[in-house]
């Protein structure tokens, strides 16, 4: 344990010394400030802009429209070679800025009017929602046989991971903290201390340290930012750590995943049997979480418990959808049932539960939980009031719009809901219907998607050279990477939202419009999306990278892209992207790895099963 603590502090104290990438940050430095041209430039609320422009009651400007496919740059250290030549499918639409909740209409808003408005009322509503009782809950509809739905739902989980893994029962682990578990009882809402959880043995220590520090950010890579404090937070790991303190069956999964990622990195004995240990205890737990003292809070835990070890385990059972049925049946009780105030543990699990679905319903072969137009409808919505007060309270659902447990705008929720009704029909029928409504249908959603790709927080390149920064907004995630003299920033929301929509739209256009990798299209969008990650040319380490976990969002939208690139340099890079990505714990990198060689050998005869396939 010694040496992994010594590990542990050797890590951190390298990626301090890196000169390359320098750690993500919400303000730029003043430096940029005047412009080589001695045009004057200034932060405000509303963004970096030149002093010259500003008209004074303006709440955001429009820069002159850059095309989503755009992959031109002053410098030749990011620019992929031999760019397809630009075409006009995606090019028409505005360069939409995002500034902040109040920001006024746009005259040419890239969402449709519904929801826009949705979002504007929602976002309005949100000061008078954070002021509410949110852990004042009504779900008195619960009851025991919904939470005997998913302590058994965990239990099978649990024991087909360790059958799975090989994993054997350890009945000789000491467990001190089930008995002595002590907190601090004050309230938090953001930055929950990692020593809330009070823990006597030094191996409990360091798992909850492993988690904290690491299996968090893998959960949830964007960090939530608050403009009023100017610090930032892991909302998951608060709602989980702070719902562990009082649930042992939780705290136990934490646990788990704590050892399993020291093993990860240490390859020490002791972590692989304490990680067996643990989950063993989680399972035993399971029976005294049906004791019915507070339904709610009860259900609370063990869905929350669920949705960790799926998340953790994805891709490693062959069948883990059908765990997350009483999960789903759950949440649809809850939708349906016009529940007004919900606790936002619940509201958290149902967003949680919805990145899980989407990826799920877009990357497997059998699609998601989900399988019925009904229960899509019902579960997969941009948000109530609500919840978005919620989401928006807790960090989730940024100022501008964008979500950071899904990495992308909020909106673009009820895209995929509809893409992904779109795929659970194609995969019934075996084919694309050629019906005229069917192709209306299509055409439908790639307009949805290419109004997405019309949404823009700093600037649609992701990768932006430092002389090309005219516009920022003061809180968006943005990372500086020095390569020799040139000075480059990451713009992760948009890398992140440009990914996913763009990749989307791969999708449709080769499953639904049968068009193959060397379309001029589809070759100009994996491009594009290839573009965001060419800076990885100039490193070798993942480790070198200050903000390693936000390379995890883009998991999905690199795997489709992957699947339809042929040029040999962007296969390369993709390889070298997903072997990064599986040193800092992505559970479906070698997953993605061994399809994208397949298809890149010509065959395209995945193994059946619930395996990663797009």
């Amino acid at each position: 344990m010694r040496i992994s603590r010594r590990l542990i502090r050797e890590e951190v104290e390298n990626l301090g010394k890196s000169t390359h990438f320098l750690p993500v940050q919400y303000d730029v430095p003043k430096r940029i400030i005047q412009q080589e041209n001695g045009s004057s430039l200034s932060a405000t609320a509303d963004g970096l802009t030149p002093s010259t422009s500003l008209s004074g009651s303006e709440n955001f400007t429009t820069p002159t429209p850059t095309p989503p496919i755009s992959t031109t740059s002053n410098s030749d250290a990011f620019a992929p070679p031999q760019p397809h030549q630009q075409n006009h499918l995606l090019s028409n639409g505005p360069a939409i800025v995002h500034s902040h909740a109040h920001s006024h209409s746009h005259s040419n808003p890239p969402l449709h009017p519904h929801t826009q408005e949705q979002a504007k009322r929602s976002l309005l509503n949100i000061e008078s929602l954070i002021h509410n009782n949110h852990n004042e809950d009504h779900l008195d509809f619960l009851n025991g046989t919904d939470l005997n739905m998913l302590t058994n739902d965990l239990s099978n989980l649990v024991s087909e991971i360790m059958e799975f893994q090989n994993i054997p029962f350890q009945e000789d682990f000491q467990f001190d903290f089930f008995n002595e578990v002590s907190h601090n009882h004050e309230e938090y809402i953001v930055n929950v201390p990692i020593d809330y959880i009070k823990l006597k043995r030094k191996h409990e220590i360091l798992y909850l340290e492993q988690f904290y520090n690491n299996f968090a950010n893998i959960i949830e890579p964007f960090s939530a930012y608050h403009s009023q404090t100017k610090i930032t937070s892991n909302p998951a790991r608060d709602v989980i750590l702070k719902t562990a303190s009082s649930e042992p069956c939780l705290l136990a999964a934490v646990l788990a995943e704590g050892a399993k990622t020291s093993f990860m990195k240490y390859k020490q004995p002791e972590d692989e049997k304490a990680y067996g240990a643990y989950l063993t205890k989680c399972l035993k737990l399971l029976e005294p979480a049906k004791e019915i003292t507070n339904i709610n809070a009860n259900i609370e835990g063990v869905l929350l418990t669920l949705l960790l070890l799926t998340a953790a385990t994805a891709t490693s059972t062959q069948q883990w959808r059908p765990h997350l049925t009483g999960c789903k049946d759950l949440l649809l009780k809850i939708s349906t049932t016009n529940v007004a105030n919900i606790s936002k543990v619940f509201v958290f699990c149902k967003y949680w539960f919805l990145s899980i679905e989407i990826l799920a319903g877009l990357s497997t072969n059998i699609g998601g939980t989900l399988q019925t137009d009904y229960e899509i409808d019902h579960l997969m919505s941009c948000g109530t009031d609500h919840e978005i007060g919620i989401l928006c309270e807790l960090g989730i659902i940024t100022d501008q719009g964008f979500n950071n447990l899904m990495g992308f705008h909020n909106t673009c929720i009820s895209c995929f809901r509809d893409l992904l009704k779109l795929l659970n029909r194609y995969r019934i029928n075996g084919s694309s219907s050629s019906s005229i409504a069917d192709i209306m249908q299509n055409i439908k959603i790639l307009s949805d998607f290419h109004q997405q790709a019309a949404i823009i927080y700093i600037d649609s390149k992701g990768v932006i050279p430092e002389s090309e920064l005219h516009k920022y907004t003061p809180g968006l995630p943005i990372e500086e990477i020095r390569i020799g003299e040139q000075r480059f920033w990451l713009s992760w929301q948009d890398i992140s939202h440009q990914s996913f929509v763009l990749s989307s739209i791969i999708m449709i256009l080769t499953r639904f419009f049968q068009m193959g990798p060397n379309n001029p299209n589809v070759a100009q969008i994996v491009d594009k999306i290839v573009s965001f990650i060419y800076y990885l040319h100039n490193f070798s380490d993942v480790q070198q990278h200050a903000s390693p976990f936000l390379l995890l969002m883009i998991q999905w939208p690199l795997l489709v892209t992957g699947l339809h690139a042929t040029r040999e340099e962007q296969q390369l890079l993709l390889l070298k992207y997903f072997a990064m990505v599986g040193q800092i714990g992505a559970a479906t990198a070698n997953v993605s790895v061994k399809m994208l060689k397949k298809q890149w050998k010509g065959t395209s005869s995945f193994e059946a099963g619930d395996t990663l396939i797009y």
